[in-house]
């Protein structure tokens, strides 16, 4: 799963670290208000309930005390279904199946088939906020040569909605999410990102970054302009080969590989692992390589406050 999200208010952020915690902050003070055991499931549509799973099984954490509660006193239909499915995947067997956190019900299992000669591997997989669309990406290799791809699949028949490239030597982690009406971006190559509409199941655009680009975000006030993360060589080494670049969708030049147009970029220090906006889109959270998380003040173009233990 992503390692950062916003609650849709906007008063918490939440980082999963890969150790099994989820660290709650307050964005407005900046303070550590809890840490949850456990790796991130989901939170409750009114944000005050944290889905956790952890060795022992999923647990419940009150979010305005920090506290673990009992799991039965929650009403299951206040979490939408993305936001309380356990994904169990396979990657070998290309097995994968959706359990609900509250019932142990199995919502949708997953066999996929493949020629043995190209050694698959199941890689992402995400339950997309429509409920309906479940996003995998598939890695392998062939007669001495590295592939992959992804596809979009329809839950509740199975099919494959949409076929989509990625990068065959670095499949996504995770996939980031715009507002209704919903698109995904797909970083598919070192210089590539693909937008995807996932309403209608079809590419709406290919674009073209000026470096190696790792995570993107949507900006949520206006999806034509988005945030891509790059890592691009310079010769003077007092400069940081690192950057959040913010490309504005509906200005591209280019005939075959159609760039966008960059209208602001933000110099970091050490390479960007995730980064999410507040849905204001005042300041968007840059998870570094530290385990830092920066503030920046997108007004001001600068980092207003970090976030680290």
């Amino acid at each position: 799963m992503k390692p950062l999200q916003i609650s849709p208010s906007g008063k918490w952020l939440f980082h999963a670290t890969p150790q099994g915690k989820v660290m709650v902050w307050d964005i407005s003070s900046g303070n550590l208000h809890a840490v949850c055991d456990g790796h991130w499931i989901g939170l409750s549509q009114n944000e005050d309930t944290l889905l956790t799973q952890t060795p022992e099984g999923v647990k419940a954490w009150a979010l305005q005390t920090g506290q673990e509660m009992a799991l039965t006193a929650l009403n299951p239909d206040t979490f939408p279904l993305h936001q309380r499915v356990l994904v169990h995947k396979q990657p070998y067997t290309l097995q994968l199946d959706l359990q609900d956190a509250f019932t142990g019900e199995t919502v949708w299992n997953f066999r996929f088939a493949q020629d043995p000669r190209y050694h698959a591997r199941l890689e992402a997989c995400t339950l997309a906020p429509d409920d309906r669309s479940l996003l995998i990406t598939l890695a392998g290799e062939f007669t001495g040569q590295a592939w992959a791809h992804g596809y979009v699949l329809d839950i509740s028949s199975g099919g494959r909605r949409l076929k989509f490239k990625v990068n065959r030597h670095q499949p996504p982690s995770f996939f980031s999410f715009s507002p209704p009406p919903l698109q995904v971006l797909v970083p598919d190559e070192m210089y590539h990102l693909t937008l995807i509409n996932l309403e209608s199941a079809h590419i709406e655009q290919d674009v073209w970054v000026s470096g190696f680009s790792g995570v993107a975000a949507f900006f949520p006030l206006l999806p034509a302009v988005l945030a891509v993360s790059v890592w691009e060589p310079v010769v003077d080494p007092a400069i940081s080969p690192f950057s959040v670049q913010f490309l504005d969708l509906r200005r591209t030049s280019g005939d075959r590989m159609r760039r966008a147009a960059v209208i602001a970029e933000f110099r970091e220090s050490h390479p960007v692992y995730d980064m999410v906006f507040t849905p204001d889109g005042q300041t968007l959270a840059v998870l570094v390589s530290t385990g830092a998380i920066h503030l920046w003040n997108l007004a001001q173009g600068r980092i207003e406050r970090t976030l680290e233990l």
